[in-house]
């Protein structure tokens, strides 16, 4: 595909994320996460599929203040957010 557009007159550029102000046509390699013909998103790839777990809950517009940790695993955590503040051991499952 690239040497078809070089072929055409197209002008080869290694960045296609970082062009120049007015630049013409060109042709390049563009990076993407895709799933069939959808863009495969972070949200889509790792949230979604995790908001099914019974031991998760998802807080909008939250700020986490302290985790505390026993090793690499996090037992604890204190927030806030619009509803309130809370301050507790992180469940694993019910």
């Amino acid at each position: 595909m690239i040497e078809a557009g070089k072929e055409i007159g197209l002008e080869y550029r290694e960045d296609v994320n970082n062009l120049p102000r007015g630049s013409g046509d060109c042709i390049g390699w563009c990076q993407q996460t895709r799933n069939g013909r959808r863009r495969a998103s972070t949200a889509r790839t790792y949230l979604h599929p995790a908001l099914k777990r019974p031991n998760l809950q998802l807080v909008t517009h939250g700020l986490v203040h302290r985790i505390v940790f026993d090793g690499k695993r996090a037992r604890q955590a204190s927030s806030s957010h619009a509803a309130g503040s809370s301050r507790g051991p992180m469940q694993r499952g019910r």
